[in-house]
């Protein structure tokens, strides 16, 4: 009787036993659901400030193949094989990589800690992953290079009213002196332009691909126009994309001297943010006449700005740099880019030799400034040194001897 007794509270036990552990189990599985979206919740409206990824096994990828792909899928898996995406191998996950919390999924971007690489994950409530796709890589070697990104500076665009991530793929090339025919450093081989959209079960799937034209990032067409600037030996020649006009330096086609004018020296005046620098010119130069070298400098002037007005001092001192070598080579030369320090540069001067010349170009000095509230007037205390122009001068030999022409670019540091 006693020992029928034991064996009915043992049983008993048991079971309550065996119910308490499925209840646990099941509430287990319950609680890390809702801790995931919710971690993931609380991360998107800034109540943590991040959140650390845990899955268990491989990521799943997803892979396209188009023409072109192959190398770079093969790289990818490679990459996959020597170090697999373990949820360690990411950064911890930050307000700006949530893309969308969505009735089935969540759609994450996962960083590497080391590198740049990007990828698009999905995940289910409970954190686990359903696909990846790697949205952002770039390698390669001197000569080739291959890039998966929107633009050198944007690994990829999200548009929320499509619902579509959009990239290109680019493998381009690298000449280290461009032809006039084809005046880039960067000769595309390959370019196309994609759309990526995520489906209600979490998939990856493309929507939009097209053929990208020959400039690097970018679905416009590139047109050459040709800007020449001519002397009487030699001539300049730059170009620009007829279907970018904002972004060229001049507009004139044909630049020359005039009869009243120098026949050695033309300026160019450039409109206000025209980028000079790092800009690719060609050299064309007459019969029995060749290019000794080309180099540049730069000055520095004194300019005092007002309420919408700019005074400068061009007939006081001013910084002249020495003249730097350009690396001509084979009809080619880029201009040279100045450092802030070098753009600061100006000569010694003394308080009663700034008075003399800001009053001659600007007017006596205000030194109660209550007396021109609301009139635009450069203040004698607030000088600035900025770059007042560029010079580019050729040396050629021919046979008189050597002549020297010289381009000169007159900045605005106004609009």
């Amino acid at each position: 009787m006693i020992t029928s007794i034991h064996r009915l509270v043992f049983r008993s036990h048991l079971t309550f036993y065996i119910v308490m552990v499925c209840a646990h189990l099941l509430n287990g599985q319950e609680l890390k659901t809702t801790e995931f979206i919710t971690a993931v919740q609380q991360l998107q409206s800034g109540d943590i400030d991040s959140l650390s990824l845990s899955y268990e096994g491989p990521l799943p990828i997803k892979q396209f193949q188009f023409e072109g792909w192959e190398y770079f899928n093969r790289h990818e898996l490679k990459d996959i094989e020597s170090d697999p995406l373990s949820a360690s191998k990411f950064r911890s996950l930050v307000k700006e990589d949530i893309i969308q919390i969505n009735d089935s999924c969540i759609v994450l971007i996962l960083t590497k800690k080391s590198g740049w690489k990007k990828r698009i994950g999905t995940f289910n409530y409970s954190g686990d992953p359903i696909q990846s796709f790697l949205i952002h890589d770039h390698y390669g070697y001197l000569y080739e290079k291959n890039f998966r990104s929107f633009s050198f500076t944007e690994p990829f665009r999200y548009n929320a009213t499509t619902n579509c991530f959009e990239f290109y793929q680019v493998i381009y090339g690298y000449e280290p002196i461009p032809l006039l025919e084809n005046p880039t450093q960067d000769p595309i081989y390959l370019q196309s332009y994609h759309q990526l959209s995520i489906t209600k079960a979490g998939e990856f799937q493309m929507v939009f691909s097209e053929n990208a034209p020959d400039v690097l990032f970018s679905r416009l067409a590139y047109t050459p126009k040709t800007h020449r600037v001519e002397y009487e030996d030699v001539s300049i020649i730059y170009v620009s994309n007829q279907n970018l006009p904002e972004l060229e330096l001049w507009t004139k086609t044909h630049t020359t001297f005039s009869d009243m004018e120098s026949h050695d020296s033309i300026v160019i005046p450039l409109s206000y943010g025209a980028v000079w620098y790092d800009q690719f010119f060609f050299v064309d130069t007459a019969e029995e006449y060749s290019i000794v070298n080309v180099s540049q400098y730069h000055e520095n002037v004194m300019v005092f700005p007002g309420d919408g007005t700019m005074c400068t001092l061009e007939n006081w001192k001013r910084y002249r740099s020495s003249w730097e070598d350009l690396g001509y080579k084979n009809g080619f030369f880029s201009t040279k880019y100045y450092t802030a320090s070098e753009l600061s540069l100006f000569p010694n001067y003394n308080n009663d030799e700034l008075y003399s010349a800001f009053s001659e170009a600007c007017g006596k000095p205000i030194n109660n400034r209550t007396e021109n509230i609301g009139v635009a007037t450069p203040d004698i205390n607030n000088p600035k040194i900025v770059l007042h122009q560029v010079v580019v001068r050729i040396t050629i030999e021919g046979p008189e001897g050597i002549e020297m022409k010289y381009l000169v670019f007159q900045l605005a540091n106004s609009c």
